[in-house]
C-alpha cells in the first residue's frame, strides 16, 4: 500500500472566527469523508482555537489537488484547484452536510509543468485566479494575449453570480523566456490586480538581470 501523505498549500484565516485550509492528500483527510483515488483535494475548517470543524475531500480517480484557497463575508469559500492537468476552479458552501460544490468553472488545459497558484476575490463577484500555462487559449476573453514564449504568467477573472459562474478575461504576463506566477493579491475596492513570480527572460520589455529574475507587476 502506497502510504498516505498531505500538503497543505494555503492557510485563510477569517477574522480569527475560523480557519481554512486547502491541500491535497493520498488517503481520507478523516473519518468523515472518502478518498477518490489518485490524488484528492480537501479543505478542511478549523475554529479560532484551532479545533477541528469539518472537511471536504474532492477527486476523481486521478490527479486532484487544490492549491489555493479564499473566503468571503457571505458563508462561502473558492477553491483552486488541479485536476487531471486542467485549471479548475470551485465555490463551496460554509457547512459540514455538503460536499456538491455550487459551481465549476474549468479554465482548460495548464500544458506543459502549467500550474494554477492563487486566488483572490475583488468587488462585485469578482474572483480572481493566477498561475502559469503554455496554453495562450485559457478561457475567457483576452486582454493581453500569450508571448509565444515558453510558460507565461496569467490572471483569469470569473463572475461569480451567486450559484453559477462564467468566464470574464484571461490576462497574459510573458516573455520570450519561462514565466510564472507565485501570488496574487487585489485592491477590493478597485480591481486593481497584483502579483508576483519569476521569469527567465524580460517582463513589460525590461531586460534579464540573471538566469531567474523575480518580478512584481499591476
Amino acid at each position: 500500500n502506497r502510504a498516505a501523505y498531505l500538503a497543505l498549500w494555503m492557510l485563510v484565516p477569517v477574522s480569527l472566527i475560523a480557519i481554512f485550509v486547502a491541500g491535497y492528500t493520498r488517503a481520507a483527510i478523516d473519518s468523515t469523508v472518502t478518498a477518490q483515488g489518485g490524488s484528492d483535494a480537501y479543505v478542511t475548517k478549523l475554529d479560532s482555537d484551532g479545533n477541528f470543524v469539518y472537511s471536504k475531500q474532492f477527486g476523481s480517480a486521478g490527479e486532484d489537488r487544490a492549491t489555493a484557497i479564499a473566503v468571503d463575508n457571505a458563508g462561502s469559500f473558492f477553491v483552486a484547484s488541479e485536476v487531471n492537468g486542467n485549471a479548475i476552479v470551485r465555490k463551496y458552501t460554509d457547512e459540514a452536510s455538503s460536499q456538491t460544490p455550487l459551481w465549476e468553472h474549468d479554465l482548460g488545459a495548464l500544458g506543459t509543468d502549467g500550474e494554477i497558484t492563487g486566488i483572490a476575490l475583488g468587488s462585485a463577484g469578482n474572483v480572481f485566479v493566477s498561475g502559469s500555462s503554455d496554453n495562450g487559449a485559457l478561457s475567457g476573453t483576452v486582454a493581453q494575449a500569450h508571448s509565444g514564449g515558453g510558460r507565461d504568467a496569467f490572471v483569469a477573472q470569473i463572475s461569480d453570480a451567486g450559484a453559477s459562474a462564467s468566464a470574464g478575461f484571461i490576462s497574459y504576463v510573458g516573455s520570450a523566456g519561462d514565466d510564472t506566477a507565485k501570488g496574487i493579491a487585489v485592491n477590493a475596492s478597485t480591481d486593481d490586480i497584483y502579483i508576483t513570480g519569476g521569469t527567465t527572460g524580460g517582463i513589460d520589455g525590461g531586460g534579464a538581470a540573471a538566469a531567474q529574475d523575480y518580478y512584481a507587476a499591476r
